[in-house]
């Protein structure tokens, strides 16, 4: 089958689009201390009024994936709900953390190696007076910040431990690091996890440590069991207490050139199965007209029919261009345009986390949604007005690989009913592109196939603006502007069609018939020539042979 392949243009550019609850959510909080308490589920949308946390880190370092590690934070924070400023330490100003009314300040270490206490004095000077939160994640924490806590400081070298979560019982087996410092406290404490040594000698430590304003985690990784424990540590922080959300699956990498077979066969399994599910899509606001855009959308709606919903992923952006804001709502409210007129409704944006760090991009696309899906960020980005302050949303779910959770143990097997997602989560998966990944990816849902996010049964009002009409959703019903949708083709797209259809056959009926008539003449000439060919052929040997014969006479 011929996928859709035409470029979107935006701006000058052409930009081709990458390869996107069972129950009542109660609102529920946890004990804050060493004693667990049970766990219940909460509406993702209902959150704290925003409030603005400063972010700094030390340096990038890229090669110890420092880069993502400020973008899981970031979407973290994010869907708390809170307004994140990340900074440089050496871009820091004086008296900024004094001055700018911030709730709380992160600390980032990304180079333990270069000992950012000794270096940025500024900063930590002005650490030292702010009187608000404060948390200090990995390397050694300066003396002044030490002192804040009742307990002894240890520093830990080339041991192997396992991370446990004392509320769930699940553990999963850490790779060895150089060098961590821990907290033994005196004096109580919110310990959040354990690190269970694995040598005969030294014993467990606390992974997270909050006592009254400070916290602190000696290392962080935007996967696995060490986010969601560094996540519910940020919530308990922040906010006083954690929530557990139902994560949303989710399917990305859903473009017009995708697998349409696979998808169709992937989004029939989930309804039969009575899987609760998302997509997230990329779309196009271009040739919208051909048959190869018809076919995507009859898959997507597919997809929705299967009580799939949809996000509509931004596109993909190469390159920088002055006063791009009004191309940008252009774009995508043509591609929601003609979306809509094929049954399409998607509910929210999804988009890679630094749409959230561009005046732009907030403006243009994510403010469009009153929910949004931010997604790890790809090798190569493009900003057009940077912002070092992200933005805040009704819900905003960050994206976790399903990969990276089946590490994670309790007993010696997953289970993703005892995990505890403090912030909105996506568990994405690739849509599959052949048989072997597709039975893969069926494995991956049936191991997370437990207390998923549903948003057919949900609380939960999604809404998503372009141009003058709205699209919303509500317990399986889509609506436009207000009114109820069917998921069917609307019937004046099947109209246009029609005529488009009848007007352009009999025009390809007139060249076809010309066609045949001219392949019938050309045909008679052939034969008149090949037998002219032939004839002169015996004519002339016929003459050879006279020829030859009166010689030898």
């Amino acid at each position: 089958m011929k996928k859709f392949t035409s470029p979107v243009h935006f701006g000058k550019r052409s930009i081709w689009p990458i390869d996107h609850l069972g129950s009542l959510l109660l609102l529920a909080f946890m004990i804050i201390g060493f004693k667990s308490a049970p766990r219940q589920f909460v509406d993702a949308a209902k959150t704290q009024p925003p409030a603005q946390v400063l972010l700094v880190y030390d340096g990038i370092n890229a090669a110890a994936a420092g880069d993502q590690k400020i973008q899981a934070l970031q979407r973290s924070l994010t869907g708390l709900n809170r307004r994140t400023k990340t900074v440089a330490l050496a871009d820091y100003r004086k008296q900024a953390l004094l001055n700018e009314n911030y709730q709380a300040v992160i600390v980032l270490i990304n180079w333990p190696q270069k000992d950012a206490s000794k270096h940025y004095q500024a900063f930590w000077q002005d650490l030292e007076r702010f009187s608000g939160r404060q948390l200090f994640i990995g390397g050694q924490p300066p003396q002044s910040f030490q002192n804040h806590f009742s307990g002894t400081w240890q520093r830990v070298t080339h041991r192997q431990f396992i991370l446990a979560d004392d509320q769930t019982a699940n553990q999963q087996l850490l790779t060895t690091l150089d060098e961590w410092h821990v907290l033994m406290a005196t004096a109580p404490t919110t310990a959040i996890g354990q690190l269970q040594s694995q040598e005969t000698v030294g014993g467990d430590f606390a992974f997270g440590a909050i006592q009254g304003k400070y916290a602190y985690l000696p290392f962080y990784t935007p996967s696995g069991l060490t986010s969601l424990l560094a996540d519910r540590l940020l919530a308990i922080w922040l906010l006083n207490a954690a929530q557990s959300f139902r994560p949303l699956l989710t399917i990305t990498e859903v473009t017009p050139m995708s697998s349409f077979k696979y998808l169709k066969k992937l989004a029939l399994y989930l309804q039969r199965e009575d899987i609760p599910f998302a997509i997230s899509a990329t779309s196009v606001q271009v040739n919208t007209e051909l048959p190869e855009f018809r076919r995507y959308t009859k898959v997507l709606r597919t997809v929705e029919d299967a009580g799939g919903i949809i996000y509509l992923q931004v596109p993909y952006i190469y390159t920088s261009l002055p006063d791009q804001l009004p191309v940008l709502k252009s774009v995508l409210a043509q591609q929601l345009t003609a979306l809509t007129k094929e049954a399409v409704y998607p509910i929210g944006i999804s988009a890679p986390s630094f749409w959230n760090q561009d005046k732009v991009y907030q403006q243009g696309g994510l403010k469009r949604a009153s929910d949004v899906l931010l997604l790890p960020d790809p090798t190569t980005i493009s900003y057009q007005q940077y912002t070092k302050t992200s933005t805040t949303f009704k819900q905003a779910r960050t994206a976790l690989t399903i990969d990276s959770l089946l590490t994670i143990k309790q007993q010696g097997r997953f289970d993703l009913e005892k995990l505890n997602f403090a912030v909105p989560t996506a568990l994405t998966l690739e849509l599959p592109t052949n048989q072997n990944k597709y039975e893969k990816a069926i494995k991956k849902i049936e191991a997370v196939n437990h207390q998923l996010f549903d948003p057919r049964q949900a609380d939960w009002q999604p809404q998503l603006k372009y141009g003058k009409h709205v699209i919303s959703y509500q317990r399986g019903q889509y609506l436009l502007d207000g009114k109820t949708q069917e998921i069917v083709v609307p019937l004046t797209t099947q109209t246009a069609t029609k005529k488009k259809k009848g007007a352009t056959g009999e025009l390809n009926q007139f060249f076809k018939v010309q066609g045949h008539i001219l392949m019938v003449f050309l045909g008679i000439i052939l034969l008149i020539l090949l037998f002219f060919l032939i004839r002169g052929r015996r004519v002339y040997w016929a003459k050879y042979r006279r020829q030859t014969k009166n010689k030898n006479k």
